[in-house]
């Protein structure tokens, strides 16, 4: 994005403003305006630094997708097949990042879409040549519905009761037993930890005060 703001000013265009970008993407903001106030080296080797690093792992993921098919997907199949698969692992992918938020949802989605995925494969793998491309299609409609069915029952109420807010967008997530910088990205193996704590909004914790406080500690908790 921030190659693209920089042409769009190059041509005139109004309002390509990087304090937008930076604002968005903090991990790159900050270390920007680090990088220009230190003026170690231009800002430009840190944009190009991140587009090789996007790019390198671009590069791994396509390999990786050509031998995971032949492995996976190596007997006869319909032509296209593993692509749309893949396409959809990358809709599960995206439809988590963005949706799913609440406790709940992070209980029900991954457990129901690896439900269905196991059942296709299934009739994939004990059939030698079935109608693979039809079944396809209620696999579809089924995770479509898993996806609608956590949204409408899990996150509309989640963010309804104040589960899901601004100031913590995600109900569950993994706690690291050291402090991180709170505008950067977490380290890439952080993403296999399992997830170990609960967000409760303020008005939904019990506080049980100190003895030192006098009678109030005989209160009932708020």
């Amino acid at each position: 994005m921030f190659p693209i703001f920089a042409w769009l000013r190059l041509l005139g265009v109004p309002g390509a403003d990087d304090r937008i970008l930076s604002l968005s993407y903090p991990w790159i903001g900050r270390a920007r305006n680090v990088a220009r106030l230190r003026n170690i080296y231009p800002e430009s080797h840190l944009i190009f630094a991140h587009l090789a690093k996007i790019a390198l792992f671009y590069v791994m993921y396509e390999a990786s997708q050509a031998a995971w098919s032949v492995v996976l997907y190596g007997k006869s199949l319909p032509d296209g097949l593993p692509v749309w698969v893949y396409g959809f692992a990358m809709i599960w992918e995206y439809f988590s990042i963005i949706f799913v938020r609440s406790a709940l949802s992070a209980f029900f989605f991954p457990r129901i879409s690896l439900l269905y995925f196991l059942c296709f494969h299934f009739y994939v793998y004990s059939v030698p040549y079935g109608f693979f491309d039809c079944a396809f299609i209620p696999f579809f409609f089924m995770m479509l519905h898993a996806m609608l069915y956590s949204l409408l029952a899990f996150e509309i109420p989640a963010a309804r009761r104040g589960a899901t807010s601004l100031e913590c967008p995600r109900e569950v997530y993994s706690r690291i037993s050291w402090p991180e910088w709170t505008a950067s990205l977490p380290q890439e193996w952080t993403l296999f930890l399992p997830l170990n704590s609960r967000y409760i909004p303020l008005h939904d914790r019990n506080v049980i005060l100190s003895p030192a406080v006098g009678n109030l500690s005989q209160e009932s908790p708020v």
